[in-house]
């Protein structure tokens, strides 16, 4: 396995010098206000909290994205039964039109209102409310991650001093409601995950994305964030009793031209290696001009195995998603 280090105590080690590291352990707040000199390079500067609930029946999303020009919002329900997503929701707001916390372990995560959508997150803290309401979606939430396993943590330098950080947990007991349209369901011992990003990417930016929350067949709870390409390796990791292991870099072998075809899903040092079957997809299309953003998301179910520190453990019909993204900012 990959080491991890222990999370700095500061972003930055000095005004213009970030921390670099893949850490096992949250990040401290993630303010890179002393980079951002000029309001162009604050304009590029990304920043985005993505919440994975998922359960037995569910698979659900909800993602507020600042992209210093517009705020992007969006939410899926996927329902395991049917094997499709029951409802979608997306709209693009004014820049700067939600708050976004500088870190997971801020008070106030997201705070966001616009044309009667909302996505609220709180902490009081072990525990994280979420309510949200998107069109015909509707969640109300809460999160306890008072025994959940340690974050992963990234600090990169992407190269030419484009810094970006992440964080992800995962393995969230979660439990709440959930509405999309006339179905509702109630879920009592859900697992949960999170994406922290803030930085600044480079302007042609392309990644491919893979994240399960579930259990083995075994019946042991497992999530898995995978990446190839942006942040890379320093954010890969499993999360499986109690631990968050770093793993190597993805490898993502898929059909970009048959969207519900197979995707091979492995990591560079062969611990992961899963296949998922789409059952169905989130996309979204941007194009503003010299800006914008070609974005698919296959919803679907995971098999195969993942091997940490010579114990192999099996997966099947494990729901998660992958992701091929090509962005210009």
């Amino acid at each position: 396995m990959r080491a991890l280090s222990h999370p700095p105590a500061s972003l930055l080690r000095s005004p213009q010098e970030p921390e670099l590291g893949s850490f096992d352990g949250a990040l401290p707040p993630v303010e890179w206000s002393s980079l951002a000199h000029s309001p162009l390079r604050a304009l590029r500067e990304k920043h985005w909290i993505y919440l994975t609930l998922a359960s037995d029946a569910l698979h659900v999303a909800v993602a507020v994205v600042d992209l210093g020009y517009a705020t992007k919002v969006f939410a899926f329900v996927f329902d395991k039964a049917s094997r499709r997503v029951v409802a979608r929701e997306s709209l693009l707001a004014p820049p700067k039109q939600g708050r976004l916390g500088a870190g997971l372990s801020e008070r106030k995560l997201i705070d966001f209102h616009f044309a009667g959508s909302t996505v609220r997150m709180d902490r009081e803290g072990s525990l994280v409310t979420v309510h949200a309401k998107l069109g015909t979606i509707a969640i109300d939430a809460e999160l306890d991650d008072s025994d959940a396993p340690p974050a992963i943590g990234a600090v990169v330098d992407l190269g030419d001093r484009h810094f970006h950080a992440t964080e992800k947990r995962a393995l969230i007991p979660w439990r709440g409601g959930v509405v999309a349209g006339d179905e509702r369901w109630s879920v009592r011992d859900g697992l949960a995950g999170f994406d922290f990003s803030r930085g600044f990417p480079h302007r042609k930016t392309s990644w491919n994305w893979g994240f399960l929350l579930g259990s083995t067949t075994a019946g042991e709870p497992i999530a898995m964030n995978l990446v190839e390409g942006f942040v890379g390796e320093a954010e890969c990791a499993v999360w499986f009793r109690g631990r968050v292991y770093g793993i190597a870099e993805g490898r993502f072998t898929f059909d970009r031209q048959r969207t519900y075809a197979k995707w091979d899903v492995r990591s560079a040092d062969g611990a992961v290696e899963l296949t998922l079957t789409p059952c169905d997809v989130h996309e979204e299309f941007l194009e503003l001009g010299l800006i914008g953003a070609r974005y698919k998301q296959p919803i679907g179910l995971f098999s195969g195995t993942v091997t940490l520190e010579g114990e192999t453990v099996q997966l099947e019909k494990v729901i998660g998603v992958v992701e091929d993204q090509q962005v210009r900012w």
